[in-house]
Parts: C-alpha cells; structure tokens; sequence
C-alpha cells in the first residue's frame, strides 16, 4: 500500500475514539507500506494501531482480539 493520504494499513476501531472496540483476529505477513518519510511513504504512516507493525515484516504475526 503507498502513496496514501492517510495509513497504510488501518483497523478504524483501534485508531478513532469512535467505536475504539474491536473484537477479531488478523494475520499476515510481507506487506508493504511505507512510512510518512519513506519514498511514496503513507501521509499518517504504515499502520494503526502500531500493534500491526507485524503485517510488515517477512516473519509476520497476528493480532488476537477475539475476547
């Protein structure tokens, strides 16, 4: 994902006031989105919440909020 204007990667939930809960699971791996200062960079930055930081790297991860 480049060239936004806003995050790369986003889950609305975690990053707003409004509607600040979420309840999933996401996984993945090996993504690509530049950060604000990185050449076609994404305006507000790669992901929100930081906790998806994971989505970047070739290891990947996962988030788990499922209750």
């Amino acid at each position: 994902v480049l060239g936004n204007s806003g995050f790369g990667i986003v889950v609305h939930a975690l990053c707003t006031e409004v509607g600040s809960s979420f309840t999933g699971y996401i996984t993945g791996g090996g993504n690509t989105a530049p950060g604000a200062d990185e050449s076609n960079g994404n305006g507000q930055g790669s992901t929100c919440p930081d906790a998806l930081e994971f989505l970047l790297t070739e290891e990947g991860g996962e988030l788990d909020r499922r209750g």
